[in-house]
């Protein structure tokens, strides 16, 4: 009996918090419904020029051959971003940027949990300069000139999680909301600042677009000239068996070789790779060649300058 009651009494006390939430939810529903049209004659609480351009990247179900494999990915994998275009904020007269072509999965927030508070909502700037924070522990702002500069170097977990709350405030004014938010990353979010801290990872040089292929104003004449001499350099292969020139991945993508464009990536340069399925050429990061997929035929990520 004690050895039934100590397996059950977990089951059910699993199903009274859901029944629970559920009936919450269906309130709240029934509360928004009778309110839509006063909830919807209110001005917008966000005070910037526009969001985020993201892009979505793909949740790779289709990778998966086996029915089980495909089920755990849909339930457990969660949608990532990338940025588009540089994003910028200002909070307290300081305009933090977001380089384009960083990924984050938005909030971090369980699946269950999203008819609630969806990992896109009403937490998506705060979460986006915090994940930035965490990852790398700097971030872009603008200097005097509206240049981008790495600041806030080597400062601690505090510090990113009580900026988050501080721009949460100003963006969705829901002061409850981001404290309850910032207690759960003051405690949850130790681990994910750990294993950041134990990468060491370098923040990547700025840009300002997806298709730009340095890293300040494109017009200026040392870029041009860059540009140029860029394009007078001949391909070479890399020192690794996949970034030579020839070699072809499992997906029919072919090195052509690089020519020292940075890429994305941490110590990473810019490989052209052509698909051999539809012809399309694009740049890629040398460590992702043995398993890159085409960006037009086979939704791979977007290419990179080479």
């Amino acid at each position: 009996m004690l050895k039934y009651c100590l397996v059950t009494a977990p089951l059910h006390f699993l199903g009274f918090v859901t029944t629970i939430l559920l009936y919450s939810y269906i309130l709240l529903a029934i509360l928004f419904k009778g309110r839509e049209g006063k909830l919807k004659e209110k001005p917008s609480l966000i005070e910037i020029d526009k969001m985020p351009v993201m892009r979505p990247i793909p949740i790779p179900t289709s990778s998966h051959k086996h029915w089980l494999d495909q089920l755990l990915a849909f339930v457990f994998l969660i949608r990532r971003w990338r940025i588009e275009e540089a994003f910028s904020f200002t909070y307290k007269n300081e305009a933090f940027l977001i380089p384009a072509g960083f990924e984050f999965d938005g909030t971090s927030i369980p699946r269950p949990l999203w008819a609630l508070l969806s990992p896109t909502g009403l937490l998506l700037i705060p979460a986006l300069i915090h994940e930035y924070g965490y990852r790398y522990n700097c971030i872009y702002t603008k200097n005097s000139a509206n240049n981008p500069v790495l600041t806030h170097h080597n400062k601690n977990q505090e510090f990113w999680d009580k900026l988050f709350c501080n721009i949460g405030n100003q963006v969705n004014g829901v002061p409850l909301l981001n404290a309850l938010v910032k207690f759960d990353l003051a405690l949850g979010g130790r681990c994910t600042w750990a294993n950041w801290r134990k990468k060491n990872l370098q923040a990547p040089d700025f840009k300002w677009t997806m298709q730009e292929g340095h890293t300040s104003n494109p017009t200026s004449s040392s870029q041009v000239a860059l540009s140029q001499e860029n394009s007078k350099t001949p391909f070479k292969s890399g020192s690794t068996k996949t970034t030579q020139i020839g070699y072809e991945n499992l997906n029919k993508q072919k090195v052509h070789g690089t020519r020292k464009v940075k890429g994305n990536d941490h110590n990473q340069f810019s490989y052209k790779i052509e698909c051999l399925h539809c012809g399309e050429i694009y740049g890629a990061n040398g460590t992702d060649i043995h398993r890159r997929k085409c960006p037009e035929c086979q939704k791979g990520k977007a290419g990179l300058e080479y």
